[in-house]
């Protein structure tokens, strides 16, 4: 205990740069221990353990030849791979992940003892997932091909040069967008440590011009975007298109983040069924529209947005499980404004239907 503080002590004296040169990067190994958020619906005959998992990162640190990166505080990205062990062989075997990830400074200042955010997403596969008649029980996974998402947030030291540590708290989300039932979708929340090792090249960049093609255009903008998904009300039942159209005004706080509002239109099929299933028989499509409001807030990483919705329908024939709706996803803008994104709907952060759109981006001066 002693030694490793002088250690820490000592880092404190030691000066570290925050750009990376292009042949740098660094390579992490860590651990995961935590526990399953339970939410099934067979908790009693259901065995929750403790979990565990390894993971391994490539790691790239910003070059600072681009204007984002240094609204950002100049962050790493890279891939990753995970294995999660739940403890539960029969039920929920092991999920394997691989994915894509941005680590975020939260403070300007550079200094050997640090807090990041992490944002990752990519994909997860569960060899054990729900089946019948062997595996009824699973209700949380019923595919084997899902997606993956995953918050953190983590200190890091650097011990010296070349070797940090990091520690930290981690939410991982899988799930299949519910294009699959049942898929209450596997929640978990676990501890996790890690070393880095960095492999630095001593020549450094000479950066004569930042990119500032990512830099946003005007402080306010409309967003008009339409997507379209697929929902399956019960297990084993039919799967129904549907469809969403958008429409939001944000203003640009800064060049990582903005703040909006707007209203979205839904059309369903699968609601159809469920109102015919109560007795009620509508004279028109039409009046299968949803309408709702909604507040947005989104963080941008140059042209990669992440943004997060919060609606309330004030329109709706159909009376949902809940008269509130969240998305959350990623949008990419191309340099003509055209807007590629994938977005989650979800009801009390239980996923709904997932989407993929494209939209038109508009500035507005005023």
């Amino acid at each position: 205990m002693k030694i490793l503080f002088i250690i820490l002590s000592f880092s404190y004296f030691v000066s570290y740069s925050q750009i990376g040169g292009d042949n740098d990067f660094y390579l992490r190994g860590a651990g995961n221990f935590g526990s399953l958020v339970v939410q099934s619906y067979y908790v009693k005959n259901t065995t929750y353990k403790f979990i565990e998992g390894f993971e391994f990162n490539y790691i790239k640190p910003s070059s600072g030849k681009k204007l984002w990166q240094y609204g950002n505080n100049f962050p790493e990205h890279g891939f990753g791979l995970t294995c999660f062990d739940l403890n539960n062989p029969k039920v929920f075997g092991n999920i394997y992940a691989s994915y894509i990830f941005c680590d975020i400074p939260l403070s300007k200042k550079e200094k050997p003892f640090r807090l990041y955010m992490r944002l990752a997403a990519g994909l997860a596969y569960a060899p054990v997932h729900f089946t019948i008649p062997t595996n009824p029980y699973n209700d949380m996974i019923s595919a084997p091909l899902n997606g993956y998402g995953n918050l953190k947030y983590f200190f890091r030291w650097n011990l010296n040069k070349n070797l940090c540590w990091d520690l930290g708290l981690s939410y991982s989300h899988v799930s299949n967008g519910c294009s699959n039932l049942p898929n209450l979708g596997l929640n978990m929340i676990t501890i996790n440590t890690g070393l880095i090792y960095k492999f630095i090249n001593p020549v450094k960049n000479i950066i004569t011009q930042v990119d500032s093609g990512s830099q946003r255009k005007t402080k306010y903008e409309v967003l008009l975007w339409a997507g379209i998904g697929k929902v399956q009300e019960y297990v084993f039942g039919n799967k129904y298109p549907a469809q969403s159209y958008s429409a939001a005004f944000y203003s640009n706080i800064r060049n990582t983040h903005k703040i909006g509002a707007g209203i979205d239109v839904f059309y369903n099929g699968g609601n159809v069924e469920l109102l015919k299933e109560e007795g009620i028989n509508l004279s028109g499509n039409w009046q299968n529209i949803q309408t709702g409001i909604k507040v947005s807030y989104a963080y941008n990483l140059g042209r990669l947005s992440i943004p997060i919705e919060f609606g309330g329908y004030v329109i709706s024939k159909y009376k949902e499980s809940s008269c509130f709706y969240e998305r959350i996803g990623v949008r990419y803008y191309f340099k003509n404004n055209i807007v590629a994104l994938v977005t989650l709907r979800t009801y009390w952060i239980q996923a709904y239907n997932l989407e993929f759109g494209v939209g038109y981006r508009i500035g507005v001066k005023f």
